[in-house]
Parts: structure tokens; sequence; C-alpha cells
């Protein structure tokens, strides 16, 4: 007769567990956390999963972005709820050393959790809540931005602006209107 294994943790992947922890993701919970409970498989069971099964990678980032989403409603509720409670300082006197206590809102706690959010969040949904930023240049209506170079440096410009619109249509764009060099090869404007 086989032996049955002990009532344990979960090893196996299935596509309902994948969708529980998922699940659970999404309330805003970390993996550290949602892999202590019991009848979920360990943090590193869970990697495993996640190295070599493409469809539960993609369900993890998804749930990722929406984790975000929560965590940043927790910060909200963070940043505008007094976290009230004692706050000990440590002085020191002439006499000695003395402890100070007072009761009240503790902002500087309330920074630390705010900012360590924010942090998170920028790494789980970088495109909604990163730091970075881009920025586009364009030209009137929207169109293409004109180049106007002068000296030595025109042909190497013209070969990165032509680098730049090929494939593009340049009519009216500017990018044939890089004006020729001056005698002298100076950079500066004509009379100056």
């Amino acid at each position: 007769m086989p032996t049955k294994n002990p009532p344990g943790r979960p090893s196996g992947y299935s596509a309902e567990l994948a969708d529980e922890i998922c699940a659970r993701m999404n309330e805003g919970r970390s993996l550290k956390s949602i892999c202590e409970d019991a009848d979920m498989p360990t943090q590193k069971m869970v990697f495993r999963w996640l190295a070599k099964n493409e469809t539960f990678r993609q369900k993890y980032r998804a749930c990722a972005e929406i984790r975000a989403d929560a965590l940043h409603e927790i910060m909200q509720s963070t940043a505008l709820t007094p976290l009230n409670g004692d706050i000990v300082t440590l002085k020191k006197t002439k006499d000695g050393t003395f402890i100070e206590k007072r009761t009240g809102d503790n902002v500087e706690r309330s920074k630390l959790i705010v900012h360590t959010l924010m942090w998170q969040i920028a790494r789980m949904a970088p495109k909604k809540y990163g730091d970075k930023q881009s920025v586009e240049l364009a030209g009137k209506d929207g169109g293409d931005i004109g180049v106007s170079v002068r000296g030595e440096a025109t042909n190497a410009v013209r070969s990165v602006v032509s680098a730049l619109t090929k494939g593009r249509a340049t009519s009216g764009s500017g990018a044939d209107e890089v004006d020729k060099p001056r005698s002298g090869g100076s950079d500066r404007p004509a009379g100056t």
C-alpha cells in the first residue's frame, strides 16, 4: 500500500494556487507575507515557478502593478492619518542623561512609511509611479523641429539628422535645411 505524503505546504504548481497567490497580492500583501501562510508554498518554491512558468510570470507581473495601486492607497491613508503614540527622546544634560517622553503625532515615522512605500511602488509599476520622465520635443503644430547648424560641425550634424529622419518624409521638416558652413569655420553668427 503506497504511503501518503504528510499534510504540509503545497509544492506543486497549480493554476488555482497561482490565482490565490495573485488574489492575495492584489490586496496589497507582499509575497513574503503570503508565503508565511500555512496553506501557501514557500517563497523559494514560488520563485521556482516564476522562473519556469511564463503564464504565471505574466500573471505575477500584472498582480505586482495592481499591488502597487493597493499600496498607493495605503500610502495616501498613512500620509493623511496621524500616527499617534509615544515619542521618546534621549537628552544629555550636565547632570547626566534623561528621557523625554511625549505623546503626539509621530510625523517622522509616517514619513518613513510613506517614503518606503513610494520607493516600492515606483519599482512595482515604474510606468505609472516611477521617477523617470520623458520629454518629447515637437515643432510648430506638432511637426518636426528645424535644425540650423553653422561651422565645421555641419557635416556631422547633417549625417545625424539624416539618420534620425531616415524613412520619414522630410519635406518641410527642417532636416534638409542645414546651413552650409561659412568661410572661416566659425560657429558664431555673422557680424560678431
